[in-house]
């Protein structure tokens, strides 16, 4: 088990070394507390109440940010108000209610400097100028694009201000990127304005269109966030209606095959698929002959192996898949009710009576579709989790799309996904390996996207509840560590998924044993974000069903804040959770089966302490059946188990010490019997010393008039002990001598100390 590790939050240090003519801040965040899983645990707002501070740093940051001998008190500021504004960088919409305040005067700041800059009227100064544009951006970056993009000034007269300023020296210097940023947002929002951009021609007709278009064209390429603001601007420019039916768009996508073609700049590629991506999602294209042409990028960019490496590009190229499929189809339905396709096949109200049924519509399914959907599919096991999470959400929203037989088949074809790499089915216990993470993890997400919408139908339950059984353990071991917890995580999004959009009745046949497959995560898994996903999953059902057993108390002992931190999520949730005699011995066969034999020592350790306390509700039932299923593990030849065995049987036994009950002593010398007749080669080998720890521990415990009397062993417990004194490692020779402790209190051991 990692220790508490006390860290402090980076912000309270932004700058490493106190630089000429600039105040070091004052301490802006408390320091941040960091749990046995290393997670911050951050202070959390119920309104903006640093508003009063900002302000008055804000205002006289807007007073001084162009005077160039308060250039470092402007800095200063600067930080100050940004560390403000980190500090609700997870919580930003508490900024909403002071937003327009907090926007409106520099944006206006911003747009007279760009009329001064274009008209002469004063000198460039990069490093004077570059506070205003850095902190707007910080304003945008902390509450996000769209939001912020609404308090952008939006006249057709700043149209031609904000298309000179791009043009100037000053916005066009390689450190100018917030400001180009700035004014290509800018530029977009009034792209969108109803208004005939012929009125701003110069001389040439359609030349304000071309200056539009090459504004975009030449920040498009670019590493930085300007190609982010540069695809907005194109894509709506592209989507006005004036210039729809133009042959705009098809001339780009002319302009952009020309530049991929045999190139491998991957910025080249992304600027490209975020425009189609913009324009297939507001629609401006995408029920046309320009889908073709589309597609014809799309085989450009993955016939180079250079741009396909890119995760970026393969995330994007995967986004515009999934929308041209989208595009393939008739607008969306209604949204369906909840649990639509999980009801059994003949419905409430029978075949010819379901409501739906009349409903329904049959839609032509072009062929070109299945390309789509292949891709997609083949997209859910890509190595990297932003594509197959695209690919996910993707498959689901073009299946939302079509007629429930299609949707049928899309399903199937994704849980067939995982029989790749699990060829003992479903419900078998066979080892997965590693190299299975991607396909488990992109079909386990693309479930939860079916289930949100209500898609999983009540005959593919059975056997998808099957995979999830195994998803929600899912733990494969590589040589660096134990990996799988996406897919974990992904399965318990999926039952939480289903627990919104779907019919109970459908659901309650499985409702037993899926909540103690999630009681069982929420308590023991290694990592705190599936403890947590499988705990807001339960609460979900609890909520919404009402199936699970005991779910409200279950819920109290096994909550969000209970299941934070491991230890106390295996020594005190789990064992108030046991309880009930539903979850109990579910709780202990998953002990015994795999916290007990997991790689990782920190997992061992809680989990001993947690069976234990587990069989103390009924230690003279549970434990005669516990022991000799952990005693087993002693005979093998994985380190890693027999130390989870010996750990579990020394707190066993020291549960059997102190019990009052007479029958106590018979389970403690057979618990003695079980270590003395490990092979000793286990406590041989090097840097075995945790073995010998924890069987110094046990004997401890386990010691007693009769043991001593036993001497038919494999290995005898004074040699045991004997190594872990001669052992030279911390932690060893102090449990030796515990040990011997233990046995001097029951015969003479000054022969064996004197010797």
């Amino acid at each position: 088990m990692s220790s508490t590790v006390s860290r402090l939050d980076p912000l309270l240090n932004p700058l490493s070394v106190t630089l000429p003519g600039r105040r070091v801040l004052p301490p802006m965040d408390p320091p941040l507390k960091a749990s046995d899983d290393h997670e911050d645990e951050r202070v959390q707002f119920s309104y903006f109440t640093h508003f009063d501070e900002y302000q008055r740093g804000f205002n006289r940051f807007l007073e001084i940010v162009e005077d160039a001998a308060q250039a470092d008190e402007a800095y200063n500021l600067y930080r100050r108000l940004a560390l403000i504004l980190d500090r609700y960088q997870e919580q930003s919409y508490l900024l909403d209610p002071f937003l327009e305040r907090m926007l409106i005067p520099p944006l206006q700041k911003f747009k007279e400097r760009a009329k001064r800059v274009v008209e002469g009227k004063v000198s460039v100064n990069g490093k004077v100028w570059q506070g205003l544009p850095a902190l707007i951006y910080h304003l945008i970056k902390t509450r996000g694009a769209k939001t912020a993009v609404r308090f952008f000034p939006h006249t057709p007269a700043d149209l031609n201000v904000a298309l000179d300023y791009l043009a100037t020296d000053e916005a066009a210097t390689p450190m100018s990127w917030e400001t180009r940023y700035i004014v290509l947002l800018w530029l977009s929002l009034v792209a969108m304005l109803p208004f005939d951009l012929a009125q701003f021609d110069r001389g040439n007709a359609g030349s304000t269109f071309t200056r539009l278009e090459n504004a975009g064209k030449n920040n498009l390429e670019k590493a930085g966030l300007e190609r982010e603001g540069a695809a907005l601007l194109l894509t709506r420019l592209y989507a006005r209606k004036d210039y729809q039916g133009s042959g705009a768009l098809y001339m780009f996508m002319v302009w952009g095959m020309t530049r991929l073609i045999g190139s491998d700049d991957p910025f080249r590629a992304l600027g490209v698929l975020h425009v189609l991506c913009e324009t297939t999602k507001t629609g401006s294209g995408g029920q046309t002959a320009e889908v073709v042409y589309m597609h014809s990028v799309l085989k450009i960019i993955n016939e180079s192996d250079t741009l396909t490496s890119n995760t970026l590009v393969r995330k994007w190229a995967t986004k515009l898949e999934s929308r041209l499929g989208l595009c393939k189809l008739p607008p969306p339905k209604p949204r369906k009710p909840k649990g639509k396709l999980l009801q059994p096949a003949l419905g409430l109200f029978g075949v010819e009576d379901a409501p739906e049924a009349q409903l329904e519509e049959d839609i032509d399914v072009p062929d070109s579709l299945d390309d789509n959907l292949d891709s997609l599919l083949k997209a859910l096991q890509d190595r990297d989790t932003v594509v197959r999470w695209v690919a996910a959400k993707g498959l689901a929203r073009v299946a939302e799309r079509l007629p429930d037989e299609y949707v049928s088949q899309i399903l199937e074809a994704v849980i067939e996904l995982y029989s790749t790499y699990a060829f003992d089915g479903s419900e078998g216990s066979k080892p997965l390996l590693p190299i299975s993470e991607p396909t488990w993890h992109g079909a386990t997400l693309a479930c939860a996207e079916f289930a949100r919408r209500g898609l999983i139908g009540s005959q593919h339950l059975p056997v998808l509840m099957g995979w999830l059984k195994r998803a929600l353990h899912y733990d494969p071991v590589k040589i660096t560590g134990p990996v799988g917890s996406n897919v974990r995580d992904a399965a318990c999004y999926v039952l939480w998924a289903m627990a919104r959009a779907q019919d109970k009745d459908s659901f309650e046949p499985y409702s037993l044993e899926m909540a103690r497959h999630l009681v069982t995560v929420s308590v023991f898994d290694r990592e705190v974000h599936v403890r947590r996903a499988a705990s807001a999953a339960f609460q979900e059902h609890v909520g919404r069903t009402g199936l699970f057993p005991h779910g409200i108390d279950t819920v109290r002992k096994a909550d969000f804040f209970a299941v934070s931190m491991r230890r106390s999520a295996f020594t005190i949730a789990a064992p108030q959770v046991a309880e009930h005699e539903e979850y109990r011995g579910f709780l202990i066969n998953h002990l015994i089966t795999v916290s007990l034999t997991h790689t990782d020592a920190a997992m061992r350790q809680p989990a001993a302490v947690a069976l234990r306390r587990i069989c103390e509700h009924d230690l003279l039932t549970l434990g005669p059946t516990c022991v000799p299923r952990v005693a087993g593990y002693l005979q093998g030849s994985v380190a890693f188990h027999v130390h989870g065995a010996l750990l579990a049987l020394a707190e066993l036994a020291d549960a059997y010490k102190q019990s009052k009950d007479p029958s106590a002593e018979v389970q403690r010398l057979k618990i003695f019997e079980y270590i003395v007749n490990t092979p000793s080669s286990m406590f041989l080998r090097w840097r075995h010393g945790f073995l010998l720890q924890a069987a110094c521990i046990g004997l401890s415990h386990s010691l007693s008039n009769e043991a001593l009397a036993i001497t038919d062993v494999k290995t005898p417990w004074k040699d045991i002990v004997w190594a872990g004194i001669k052992y030279r490692g911390e932690g060893v020779p102090e449990a030796a001598a515990v040990a011997m402790r233990a046995a001097s209190q029951l015969v003479n051991c000054n022969p064996d100390l004197q010797r």
